[in-house]
């Protein structure tokens, strides 16, 4: 049994997802976060801990630690693997990319390059790890990545997705890209939003 802010006692045996333990506790904060739970029996509690998100370059020393991380398997159809988008990135002198971190751990991964358009950039690959999902670590990349691209001088930033069920659009619709009319080469549809 733990007791949860301004709650009654609740029992954590039959809860194992983290959205269950926000239902019993009450509202679950902005941001990172992660549940730490205390290994005191006679004490029990649950801390909140929210995440540093950080955007870092990828090493030797890092590169397969980020090449390993996955989506899980029903979305896979929608985002392609690290090693590939790494790959690809050698072959478009524009690119940039970068390891998406929480604290210490990478979760994540993301590219971007210019667009055709001046001071418009462009979202090439978001991915974050299946065992970090739904924490609020990609929201978060993409606020790092705003304040990199304005720093840089860039006004816009468009994306493209692949349209289906368990697609990324409703992320992306919740944190302010609107569609277009343009649709890719490949069938993805054009996504837009201001910096």
């Amino acid at each position: 049994m733990l007791h949860g802010p301004g709650r009654h006692s609740v029992d954590f045996s039959d809860i194992c997802r983290a959205d269950d333990i926000w239902a019993a506790l009450g509202p679950k904060p902005n941001g990172p976060w992660c549940v730490v739970l205390s290994a005191n029996r006679n004490k029990p509690e649950i801390r909140i801990v929210m995440s540093m998100i950080t955007l870092r370059e990828i090493t030797a020393a890092t590169v397969r630690v980020v090449c390993a991380l996955e989506t899980r398997e029903e979305q896979k159809r929608f985002v392609a693997p690290n090693a590939l988008s790494i790959a690809q990135a050698y072959f478009e002198p524009r690119a940039i990319f970068r390891a998406v971190y929480a604290d210490e751990v990478p979760v994540g991964f993301v590219m971007w390059k210019p667009a055709d358009e001046a001071e418009v950039a462009y979202l090439w690959r978001l991915m974050i790890d299946h065992n970090h999902q739904k924490m609020g670590y990609a929201k978060q990349a993409i606020t790092q990545l705003i304040n990199l691209l304005r720093d840089a001088g860039y006004r816009r930033m468009q994306t493209s997705v692949v349209l289906g069920d368990g697609g990324p659009l409703d992320f992306y619709r919740s944190i302010g890209f609107v569609e277009t009319d343009a649709m890719l080469a490949n069938g993805e549809r054009v996504l837009t939003r201001s910096l």
